[in-house]
């Protein structure tokens, strides 16, 4: 129990300093001046590669424009291949349970239907964005129907960090989360409005709910009722895919797993085992995980358990549930799936670029609007059997 409350403690504190900016806190005009939007360019003129509308979904502490969002270059490369008009990035609360953040991307995405005209779409989420999704389109849910969802690193099974920060500063009245006591209530609020930082205007207005948002990615016993997948079962008419990450802290080997070179892509395409390229494969063929992860990879790792982790998400987690049909582990962290970090743009020894992987999700995407569901999942199962493209 003592490692836990310090892990926690540790881990919120390091988190709120390392996923929020750090210009601006040494002037007090700097931490409330606006946050500027980047702005997008891409070809709106472009030729519809596909006849379904693309939604883009945030995970948990992110907002479209923010570090831990889908990357203004992997956004602009979606857009410039399928047209501006036909990718959305939505927002919803960054701190909130997966099933509210559900509701608000199902509001949203109906009126995009709405407006588009089209009567399906595709959905790709990234971390909590991908449990949004799967709410979303449930028959319990927010019962929408989109061709396709991508989950890209998504505690789907939760991760420990969740579960710990739970243990220490909650408890359970009567059906409710609620702090445990005046200090925890103070630490959550200070840590929600540092890393609050990192986001724009709008996710700042929003109500937030951190114990509800970690509930919803904590790890769940067996035979829990409350379970999120368990309440959400997926849509039949949907094809659900899953994507893994898997990253090393300072790409040292995992002594007692490592999937390092079995079942990993680049970005889409799996590798051959590189074990045989050069005497320091070993070291180069594994991603090296970004510092704003590594003070909380240990305790999503369990500890001396080492589980295989992004940083974040432990790589088992996102594969998902049954029914999805899981494409591969991506040799990259937390953030650089979405082209953040370290890998916004190529990695130079994993060769994995956030770019790519969307001509990936395209390729998919393309394969499941032609009827491809059996050929994608036949596909998937010769990379996993073989690790062969």
């Amino acid at each position: 129990m003592i490692y836990r409350r310090s892990s926690a403690a540790l881990a919120l504190v390091v988190a709120a300093a390392l996923f929020t900016p750090t210009h601006g806190l040494a002037n007090n005009k700097l931490l409330i001046q606006k946050v500027r939007p980047t702005k997008r360019r891409a070809n709106s003129k472009k030729s519809h590669v596909l006849r379904n509308p693309v939604i883009l979904m945030h995970g948990f502490n992110a907002s479209p424009d923010s570090d831990w969002g889908f990357s203004d270059e992997m956004v602009n490369h979606f857009k410039s291949r399928l047209g501006a008009d036909r990718v959305f990035v939505l927002q919803v609360a960054p701190y909130a349970s997966a099933e509210n953040r559900g509701k608000e991307a199902t509001k949203k995405i109906e009126a995009i239907l709405k407006k588009t005209g089209a009567k399906t779409f595709h959905m790709i989420g990234h971390s909590e964005g991908g449990k949004d999704g799967v709410y979303a389109t449930s028959p319990k849910g927010g019962k929408l129907e989109p061709a396709y969802v991508a989950t890209i690193e998504t505690p789907h099974a939760g991760t420990n960090i969740s579960n710990t920060i739970l243990d220490v500063f909650s408890e359970t009245m009567g059906r409710k989360l609620v702090p445990k006591s005046n200090l925890s209530r103070k630490i959550l609020k200070g840590v929600t409005q540092l890393m609050t930082l990192s986001l724009n205007d709008k996710a700042k207005y929003y109500p937030a709910d951190m114990l509800a948002a970690h509930q919803s990615m904590r790890e769940s016993a067996p035979g829990d009722h409350n379970d999120f997948n368990e309440r959400f079962p997926l849509n039949s008419k949907t094809v659900y895919t899953s994507w893994a990450g898997l990253s090393n802290f300072l790409r040292i080997p995992n002594l007692f797993h490592d999937p390092a070179v079995a079942n990993t892509a680049q970005h889409g395409k799996p590798l051959a085992n590189p074990r045989w390229a050069t005497p320091f494969s070993w070291f180069t063929s594994r991603h090296w995980m970004s510092p704003q992860l590594t003070a909380i990879a240990g305790i999503v790792a369990k500890g001396f358990h080492l589980k295989p982790n992004d940083g974040v998400v432990p790589t088992e987690s996102a594969k998902g549930p049954d029914g999805f049909i899981f494409r591969g582990t991506l040799k990259t962290d937390h953030m650089g799936a979405v082209g953040q970090g370290r890998n916004g743009s190529k990695d130079a020894f994993t060769g994995f670029a956030a770019t790519n992987f969307a001509d990936t999700l395209i390729n998919d995407m393309k394969l499941v609007e032609a009827g491809g569901r059996a050929k994608l999942i036949k596909e998937a199962k010769a990379w996993h059997e073989t690790g062969q493209p």
